[in-house]
């Protein structure tokens, strides 16, 4: 399962001392402060989050936070493409070759891309 704090999955590093016949497998564990939230729901929905938990094999607090911490990278994904459309310059929309543009030239969006 991804890690669910933070933006890395954790890692796990397998290493054999094949000399003494000793397979020890280290894993490397992704440490992060955690707040506790309580939060108020409908029993219904509580019931269905529990269940839904279950199915991905976790607890209802770690699916949750899975669920907002994707949330959280859309909106930073979002965020990015915004900036990066309102840092380009502007184009000049006017006469070209001396003549004014049509309809479908004006519209055209191949430049845009």
């Amino acid at each position: 399962m991804a890690a669910w704090c933070g933006d890395e999955p954790a890692r796990s590093v397998n290493r054999t001392a094949s000399t003494q016949g000793i397979d020890t497998d280290f894993v490397l564990y992704q440490f992060c402060v955690m707040k506790n939230v309580t939060v108020t729901l409908p029993e219904n929905v509580a019931a269905w989050l529990r269940v839904r938990a279950a199915e991905n094999g976790g607890s209802a607090s770690r699916w949750l936070a899975e669920l907002l911490e994707g949330m959280r990278r859309g909106e930073d994904e979002c965020d990015l493409a915004v900036e990066r459309y309102l840092a380009r310059k502007p184009r000049t929309l006017g006469w070209v070759d001396g003549r004014k543009l049509k309809w479908d030239e004006l519209h055209d969006r191949s430049g845009l891309r």
